[in-house]
């Protein structure tokens, strides 16, 4: 979902192996300063992520982006030519593995009440501490987006190099992340969901 680092650097990734157009992947990447890059793999821009996001980052560009499982819980991430190697490991306790088989069972249309995502905010916030976590509201483009996180990991460990720069090490950022309005988890989380996105 998001990745700070101790380097200020933070990561995010999306992988879409199924959707309206075509499947895609890709990679949004924020300097220190604040600046953002969003590099997609597999379809045009103005269909994928910067369709939505674009607006609020610096740039958007087409990149070869490589996912690699390694083991069962274990994620490799490349980037050409941003030069960037990023590894994560994974884990799902026990008290996440039961919410996780509770969300399973949840029917389609539950997933589109606003009181369930409202609460899963309020889940990522309190229980997980994630920060202010959005779900379901206006992206920078000004469509509407909606997100259904289906199964939630926590990061284990992980590791980024980018043109040869360490990263650091992953951490729950003190500022709460954002892209444009649109705000991120401020703690390194893994999910497997689904979105939508419909004019705003």
């Amino acid at each position: 979902m998001a990745m700070p680092f101790t380097s200020g650097h933070l990561l995010a990734l999306r992988a879409f192996p199924r959707n309206s157009f075509a499947p895609y992947k890709s990679v949004w990447h924020r300097t220190p300063e604040g600046d953002w890059t969003i590099f997609v793999d597999g379809a045009p821009a103005d269909k994928a992520c910067p369709r939505y996001f674009g607006p609020a980052a610096e740039e958007n560009s087409s990149a070869r982006i490589d996912l690699t499982w390694t083991g069962p819980m274990d994620l490799e991430v490349t980037v050409e030519p941003l030069e960037l190697r990023w590894t994560m490991s994974l884990t799902e306790p026990a008290y996440l593995r039961a919410l996780n088989v509770a969300s399973s069972r949840l029917p389609e249309v539950a997933w589109r009440s606003p009181v369930l995502l409202r609460g899963m905010e309020l889940m990522a916030s309190v229980v997980f501490g994630m920060g202010d976590v959005e779900l379901a509201g206006k992206v920078p483009s000004g469509h509407w987006a909606t997100l259904t996180p289906r199964r939630m990991y926590l990061v284990r460990s992980a590791h980024a190099a980018l043109a040869g720069l360490d990263l650091g090490s992953p951490v729950k950022a003190t500022t709460p992340p954002t892209i444009g309005a649109w705000r991120l988890p401020s703690k390194p989380a893994f999910a497997i969901g689904r979105a939508f996105f419909k004019p705003g």
